[in-house]
């Protein structure tokens, strides 16, 4: 039987956090926010938190 590689993609809910992700995977270390209270502020530290 032939194995199948299955890749997993998780939607983002928005470009800002596409951005945060992408910079993650690109091994970037330090991004830096700024905009109005609660603007993908949740998704940066849950990214700390990787």
């Amino acid at each position: 039987m032939q194995q199948k590689n299955l890749s997993i993609m998780h939607p983002r809910p928005s470009s800002i956090v596409a951005a945060l992700y992408t910079l993650r995977d690109l091994n970037v270390e330090v991004a830096i926010l700024h905009g109005p209270p609660g603007c993908s502020f949740k998704h940066a530290r849950l990214l700390e938190e990787d």
